[in-house]
């Protein structure tokens, strides 16, 4: 009798181990993988042009998606706008992205597997707008953002990605924006300062 009490000690002995393993093992974080809201992931955006909605290009849409699923293990993000003489922020994102440690949005691209040929065709008011946003929702603690020493107020950067950072930064989920400025076509940089 008792050879077949210990086998049963054994398996309650096992049953309660597991049990307070779960019980102890942390939460899951909710800033994990948020969804990207609503009128992103929609396949439509809102053009600053118009109130109707414009359907979103393929690419842009499979973006969105692959942020929503991959995006909390890029959180850092860098954004960019403007240029400093005749060159683009753009032309030296991928040095100034490797410096500060954090992704872009072209790199990013990259990752998803989407080329320069598809999205060649997106438009400020409806693809970059939506990837954009889509992008600063997922972003995380610090954001930075690369500006030149021009850039046009009515920027993705302006319109979009700031408040959204702003947005996000209210909830808890970015802690500060920092600004950086390209002093010359070389991608020499210069800050960073805080965003309020």
């Amino acid at each position: 009798m008792r050879t077949s009490i210990v086998p049963r000690l054994f398996v309650i002995l096992y049953l309660f181990i597991s049990f307070s393993e779960l019980l102890a093992a942390p939460a899951p974080r909710n800033d994990a993988a948020e969804p990207v809201p609503a009128p992103v992931c929609s396949g439509t955006a809102s053009p600053s042009t118009s109130s109707d909605p414009v359907e979103l290009r393929p690419a842009a849409k499979t973006f969105i998606k692959w942020l929503g699923v991959n995006g909390a293990s890029h959180s850092k993000i860098c954004f960019y706008s403007g240029s400093t003489g005749t060159t683009g922020v753009w032309r030296n994102m991928g040095t100034i992205s490797a410096t500060l440690g954090c992704d872009w949005i072209t790199s990013l691209l990259t990752l998803a597997g989407i080329d320069d040929t598809e999205t060649s065709q997106w438009t400020d008011t409806a693809e970059w707008s939506a990837t954009s946003r889509a992008l600063a929702t997922i972003a995380r603690n610090e954001a930075i953002v690369i500006l030149g020493e021009t850039y046009r107020e009515d920027s993705v950067w302006n319109t979009v990605e700031l408040p959204t950072l702003r947005s996000s930064r209210m909830l808890g989920w970015v802690t500060k924006i920092d600004q950086y400025t390209m002093q010359d076509a070389a991608g020499k940089i210069a800050g960073p300062h805080e965003i309020q």
